[in-house]
């Protein structure tokens, strides 16, 4: 399937389970920047945003300059 999404050559829904297998469950995954932005609900109905190293899927906090 050509229309797969994918981000850095990997599909999104490839992230999306290998984020599950790490205990992160999200609502939805998009490529930013050189890194994976995830929307992740929380206990309190909210969303939370979280950022993850494309290649490794390493939790990073992004840097505010």
């Amino acid at each position: 399937d050509d229309t797969q999404d994918t981000i850095n050559g990997r599909s999104v829904l490839a992230i999306e389970s290998a984020l599950r297998d790490r205990g992160v469950v999200t609502s939805g995954i998009e490529e930013w920047g050189t890194l994976i932005r995830a929307w992740v609900p929380n206990a309190d109905g909210g969303t939370s945003m979280l950022f993850f190293d494309a290649d490794t899927l390493q939790r990073v906090l992004p840097s505010h300059n």
